[in-house]
């Protein structure tokens, strides 16, 4: 793996990492609205209320440990895969991608992303929808509840429940991902001094704006169907069509969108966070070695005093 890959990839992971467990909650509130709503009046603050007091504050972080050391290697593979698969496109050209070229760098993400987000998306709706007793959570804590979906049912069927509605999912949302995120930094860069926003503050709208797009129907309409089938029982669906009829007919309509502004209001703040994360994260790596050299820039003199200039 090339030094530049694995900058994506470090990039990726801190980015992943960090930018998550803020706003668990809120996907927690998310999963609950998608499953189980109608205990809570179909109300978000209703569900809020009823989780903080019957449950306790805590409730609102189950399953956090999943996506806090999961998704750090969810969104390293997704950055490094983009980064591969866009350098095998150019072939070292130095040519901005096509429109089609784009869209398949942001399928292969979504694509390899789905083998390692699918069972962590899988312990993570376990934990935030189940209960124990009515008011605990199914099991002690994520790392138990794996054990014990692998015990009962099996490595795949523990833990790959889902896994097509995870790449039914992902594939559509990487395609416009990283095409919305790439056009609005276009965007942002040449006009935020026009319209009083920093530059710092330029990945952290773009990302926002990528994230936001990709989290309204028809892909939050897939997540919901996710969600359902990870959470549920083995067997209680026997695959996203007979999901979709069942959900319909008992719920109607409605079901494939519940939830959805909690799902927009957390996209913005967490691919604002990830993209700010990424590229500071990725900036320092290129820049500078492990040990805080500064690594040698094409046409950029390090030190007047050692007299060092980059290869052209």
């Amino acid at each position: 793996m090339g030094g530049q890959a694995i900058n994506e990839l470090a990039a990726g992971v801190v980015a992943g990492t960090f930018a998550i467990v803020p706003f668990h909650p809120i996907d927690t509130l998310k999963s609950r609205m998608q499953t189980r709503a109608a205990e809570y009046s179909n109300r978000p603050l209703s569900l809020f209320n009823s989780m903080v007091r019957r449950e306790g504050l805590t409730s609102l972080y189950r399953g956090v440990a999943s996506p806090m050391f999961g998704y750090g290697l969810i969104n390293g593979s997704v950055f490094l895969s983009r980064g591969v698969t866009r350098d095998v496109i150019l072939a070292g050209d130095a040519r901005p991608l096509t429109l089609a070229e784009e869209a398949a760098v942001g399928a292969s993400a979504g694509f390899w992303s789905s083998f390692a987000r699918a069972p962590v998306e899988r312990v993570k709706n376990v934990m935030q929808v189940r209960n124990s007793g009515g008011v605990h959570a199914p099991y002690t804590s994520s790392m138990a509840c794996a054990r014990a979906l692998v015990r009962d049912l099996g490595f795949v069927k523990g833990l790959y429940t889902g896994f097509g509605s995870t790449v039914a999912r992902e594939i559509p949302q990487y395609v416009f991902y990283f095409m919305a995120y790439d056009k609005s930094k276009e965007l942002l860069d040449a006009n935020h001094a026009a319209l009083g926003i920093s530059s710092h503050f330029v990945p952290v709208i773009s990302g926002g704006i990528a994230g936001t797009m990709c989290w309204i129907p028809p892909f939050y309409s897939i997540d919901v169907i996710k969600t359902k089938i990870q959470s549920a029982p083995v067997g209680t669906y026997s695959g996203m069509a007979d999901c979709v009829l069942k959900s319909y007919k008992s719920e109607g309509l409605s079901v494939f969108y519940r939830g959805m502004g909690l799902a927009v209001a957390r996209a913005f703040l967490v691919h604002g966070s990830i993209f700010f994360l990424y590229e500071k994260t990725k900036f320092v790596m290129d820049n500078f070695s492990l040990f805080g050299k500064k690594r040698p820039k094409a046409g950029i003199s390090l030190s007047a005093d050692e007299g060092i200039e980059a290869e052209k």
